[in-house]
């Protein structure tokens, strides 16, 4: 599993880094400290003239603790409360997240749940702070605590708008030939649909968001599908 996400990562555009949350530790930083602060309070007033049962009385600290075993009772019930706490927010607050934006997909993981975004059905990504928002249809994926979370968007962006000097040079590119002599660039015996797609990759590699060889395989597997005869 981690050489398959090492993997993923060396062909990926952007890979997101996540803030670590360290909120769900306060409930057990209490949980320790109130016993042991009520037990040091116990051991001050045994020692001192303070005593509730007069001085005396009690041969040792564990008797005299007898005098507060109902309050003791009631302190161990708080203290397995926050410890409780402490470990449900530990299961839905401090999930393990990881982020990949690839050159057709976007995948976000959280926990358990897995979900892969083509970058097809994007609409629009917007930043803020440490969040980045990816709008699909009828949806909003928010994508939050990220560190490189303007990284991530402009690598996103990228994507969804290449750039006018991008588009220029993917217009007066000579790309390589492909089955039968079948040229990359968009030509008049393509339909609209593959020429659309074709145009999309030219400006991927004009942009150098993939690489040459990327290039032949995603526009050979359009051809491929449009001339299935010639493979």
């Amino acid at each position: 599993m981690k050489k398959k996400n090492k993997a993923l990562h060396q062909n990926a555009l952007a890979t997101g880094i996540f803030k670590k949350v360290f909120w769900p530790w306060l409930f057990v930083i209490a949980a320790v400290a109130i016993p042991l602060y009520t037990y040091e309070c116990f051991l001050v007033e045994f020692y001192t003239s303070t005593r509730i049962c007069g001085t005396g009385c009690c041969k040792n600290f564990i008797e005299y603790l007898s005098h507060y075993a109902h309050f003791i009772n009631n302190l161990w019930v708080v203290v397995g409360a926050l410890v409780l706490v402490a470990i449900i927010c530990a299961i839905f607050f401090v999930r393990k997240r990881n982020l990949v934006v690839e050159s057709d997909a976007i995948t976000y993981k959280k926990g358990r749940k897995v979900s892969k975004i083509p970058l097809s059905s994007v609409k629009n990504a917007t930043v803020k702070k440490n969040t980045v928002t990816v709008v699909v249809p009828f949806k909003k994926i928010k994508i939050k605590r990220l560190k490189n979370a303007k990284a991530v968007y402009e690598a996103i962006d990228a994507l969804l708008h290449p750039t006018a000097e991008a588009q220029a040079v993917a217009a007066k590119a000579e790309a390589p030939k492909s089955i039968d002599e079948i040229p990359f660039t968009v030509g008049i015996n393509l339909p609209a649909a593959a020429q659309s797609k074709i145009l999309y990759f030219q400006n991927l590699l004009a942009s150098k968001v993939i690489t040459p060889a990327q290039y032949e395989a995603y526009t050979n597997k359009v051809l491929a599908t449009e001339f299935p005869a010639q493979k």
